[in-house]
């Protein structure tokens, strides 16, 4: 029953290379030498994809998932011996790797979030992923709600910088009447 489960989850072309295995245990193996090994091109393409995975046009949920994505791949966040330590560092690894993905998501974000991820690189210690992500959502909600605000502050900015190279016009002259 479970072979013929094994089998019918394959795609075809994989499922006949293994369909006269006796024993579910001798297709999990044929299976994990054949595919199990973390694949040097694939790990290449992967990572490329990560540096160069920006936020664009899409919102932050959408932008978080497509490199939730690219995380989630086997092989591409860890090394095989990260997952078999069972010592001490093994902690400070995956915190190392949390941090490595808060900088991936804060690097790809659009220039509207500057201030947000200036003030989350600043905290100490840095933010784990699933708060970042919850921050950057509330902003986002923020600016769909208010956006006039941001607009408000910008456009005051704009006038107190437009005054600066302008000559100073003299005030017209006082007359007093007696």
């Amino acid at each position: 029953m479970v072979i013929s489960w094994l089998i019918s989850s394959l795609s075809p072309d994989i499922a006949e290379s293994v369909q006269h295995s006796k024993t579910s245990e001798s297709i999990w193996k044929q299976l994990n030498s054949r595919y199990g090994s973390v694949n040097g091109t694939k790990v290449f393409k992967l990572k490329r994809e990560l540096t160069s995975t920006y936020q664009g046009s899409l919102d932050i949920a959408s932008y978080f998932n497509k490199l939730k994505k690219i995380w989630d791949e086997p092989g591409i966040m860890c090394s095989s011996h990260a997952n078999s330590c069972i010592c001490a560092a093994k902690e400070d690894l995956q915190k190392e790797k949390e941090e490595d993905k808060v900088h991936q998501f804060l690097m790809g974000l659009n220039e509207v979030y500057v201030g947000v991820r200036s003030n989350l690189l600043m905290m100490q210690p840095l933010p784990s992923l699933d708060n970042v992500y919850n921050i950057l959502l509330q902003d986002e909600k923020q600016r769909k709600i208010n956006p006039t605000l941001l607009f408000v502050c910008e456009s005051a900015s704009f006038n107190v910088n437009s005054g600066a190279n302008k000559p100073v016009q003299p005030l017209p002259p006082v007359i007093k009447l007696l």
